[in-house]
């Protein structure tokens, strides 16, 4: 069959977790797990899932910073920040977070396609304020990314610039 939203096949061979996520793809691999597009078949929309390995979730520090992270984000609601859904820790399966599935292109892959090698000012400019909107965003929240880089730039389809991965953010500590 075929997801109606994000266009990804679906085929009965693709595992479940969580007992309602159809994994699709994998969009990354980190250091801790793993990042799918996934469908969520309860509320028959695509997401994002990133996994914990299992011998990370062993590691009670990394499971601790996973939820730290899923904590941190879940009040954070801006345009520009990739929506972090809920954190799941299935029996017998890798914990994860599953969130806003943004279909597009990180701001590192368009760069490398750019027959300059470089933005111009005009390109550039509203990706810089977009980003500065999420920034200013997170930080009036008490937040502060800690990890920005282009990978962590998603531009969408439609052209708008997604902020991802607030995996290493950090709780401001007053002005």
């Amino acid at each position: 069959s075929f997801c109606p939203h994000c266009g990804g096949a679906m085929s009965s061979v693709e595992r479940i977790v969580g007992g309602r996520y159809r994994l699709l793809e994998t969009l990354g691999q980190g250091g801790m797990g793993q990042v799918w597009l996934a469908y969520d078949e309860q509320l028959e929309r695509p997401v994002a899932l990133k996994t914990l390995h299992q011998r990370s979730a062993a590691d009670e520090r990394a499971l601790r910073e996973l939820k730290e992270e899923v904590q941190k984000c879940l009040e954070l609601t801006h345009p520009n920040i990739i929506r972090i859904y809920d954190l799941a820790e299935p029996p017998g399966e890798d914990a994860f977070i599953s969130m806003e599935y943004v279909s597009g292109e990180d701001l590192y892959e368009k760069l490398k396609q750019h027959p300059e090698g470089r933005f111009s000012w005009k390109e550039i400019e509203p990706y810089a304020l977009s980003l500065c909107d999420a920034l200013e965003y997170a930080h009036d929240h008490g937040m502060v990314h800690r990890d920005l880089k282009p990978q962590n730039l998603i531009v969408t389809q439609e052209n708008e610039l997604k902020l991802a991965d607030f995996g290493i953010a950090a709780p401001t500590t007053g002005d």
